[in-house]
């Protein structure tokens, strides 16, 4: 399994990922299925990248990038790794983690594809759990966390977005929640 394709800056442009590229696709004609996440289309230094593999026939999954999208505007959110990952928190408090095809395999993910894993409200998680599309998170799904399968149905970007505020909130200090209320 392969993760990481980069090219250093100074060989960009000279043929270097198509060659990567080519050669991995070559390595792994027989893997039944192969993904590749990389830059959204508003990544304006990532768009050589995302070019490069639509030329190979790869398509766009936008998943990732609109919860991006979403979490941008929350102070002080940062995304980082977690089990190669995206992790997406607050200083060091964790609210959300993308979970995509292209996420290696680990055991108590297994069960899981596309998915958006967050925390919840204690008060509000009675109700989340009467919804079928969500069941409790492989990563503390002791603690309130809870997994929406991205790949099931249509999926209402402006109901992601509430819960990921929600989760925001949950991990925020008064302080930055306050600033959020204030820009919205």
């Amino acid at each position: 399994m392969l993760f990481t394709i980069a090219v250093r800056t100074t060989s960009r442009g000279e043929g270097v990922a198509r060659a990567l590229t080519t050669e991995a696709l070559r390595r792994y004609a027989g893997a039944p299925e192969v993904v590749v996440e990389t830059f959204g289309e508003d990544n304006v230094q990532g768009r050589p990248a995302r070019r490069l593999y639509e030329a190979f026939g790869f398509v766009g999954c936008e998943h990732l990038a609109r919860i991006r999208k979403i979490c941008e505007p929350f102070p002080e959110c940062e995304e980082s790794l977690l089990q190669d990952r995206p992790l997406f928190r607050v200083r060091t408090r964790r609210f959300a983690i993308f979970n995509g095809n292209a996420s290696p395999p680990r055991r108590r993910w297994n069960d899981f594809g596309r998915s958006l894993h967050f925390v919840t409200d204690p008060q509000e998680q009675d109700a989340l759990r009467q919804d079928v599309r969500l069941v409790t998170s492989p990563h503390h799904g002791d603690r309130g966390w809870m997994a929406l399968d991205l790949e099931r149905g249509e999926i209402d970007w402006d109901e992601i977005a509430g819960l990921l505020e929600a989760a925001y909130r949950q991990v925020a200090n008064r302080h930055l929640v306050e600033q959020l209320d204030a820009s919205t």
